[in-house]
């Protein structure tokens, strides 16, 4: 299949994979799973099938009722949002990811997948059953986004190197819009770095665990609502 039609495909499936547009959440999901797939296999950018190069900046809140982020989680919405060239902003009760409205969709659909599936690991681990369980717990599952993020990065530097000057400017450009946007609607924001003491054991068994799991995604996310979060 030539490229031409393989970039037509992918934009029939994302536009499938768009939740708020599409009623069944099932497809909506099978969509966006075939999308990454492809999207991967064929190192082709979310740039490469935006029509519109004009597409609107926005903001998603992706928790809502939480009393605060847990380490593991803001760290994995960073990393994902590092490769859809979207920005991460973590607040009191807040994940929001700021990016152009497919690449925020891309981030969200992915965020809650790999949330699911570091979940259902670390509930099939046995960890110390005493008082340090919590700890070890969410150890393994920073250990967990810790080697997906190195692994994101690689397939980032791989797709990047991949594609054509024209292309590569085209991220350039898109990154620099967003960072703008930021600039303009934060212009106080600050960078911290959250400290955080794990327990090594639990760090290196979700280390192993992570290596195991796919990053293409898959259907099986229940929760349509962009603002809620999987437990």
């Amino acid at each position: 299949m030539s490229k031409d039609k393989i970039v037509d495909l992918l934009r029939k499936l994302q536009s499938l994979a768009d939740v708020t547009r599409n009623n069944s959440v099932a497809e909506a999901e099978v969509a966006a799973a075939r999308m990454h797939a492809l999207m991967t296999e064929h190192k082709i950018s979310m740039l490469e099938l935006d029509a519109d190069a004009n597409e609107a900046v926005i903001e998603l809140n992706i928790i809502a009722g939480a009393k605060r982020v847990m380490t593991w989680k803001s760290q994995l919405c960073h990393a994902l949002c590092a490769v859809h060239h979207c920005q991460c902003l973590v607040g009191s009760a807040k994940l929001l990811i700021v990016g152009v409205e497919s690449d925020v969709h891309a981030v969200w659909y992915l965020y809650r997948y790999l949330v699911k599936e570091i979940n259902k690991i670390a509930s099939k681990t046995s960890g110390p059953a005493h008082s340090s369980r919590q700890r070890f717990m969410n150890s393994f599952r920073l250990g967990c986004v810790c080697v997906i993020e190195e692994r994101l990065k690689a397939q980032k530097n791989d797709a990047f190197a991949a594609m054509k000057g024209s292309t590569q400017a085209m991220v350039c450009a898109e990154d620099a819009r967003v960072n703008t946007y930021l600039k303009v609607t934060y212009p106080f924001i600050k960078t911290q770095r959250r400290r955080y003491t794990y327990n090594s054991d639990g760090h290196a068994a979700g280390r192993k665990a992570g290596a195991g799991i796919t990053l293409h995604g898959g259907p099986g996310l229940k929760a349509p609502a962009p603002r809620l979060e999987d437990k």
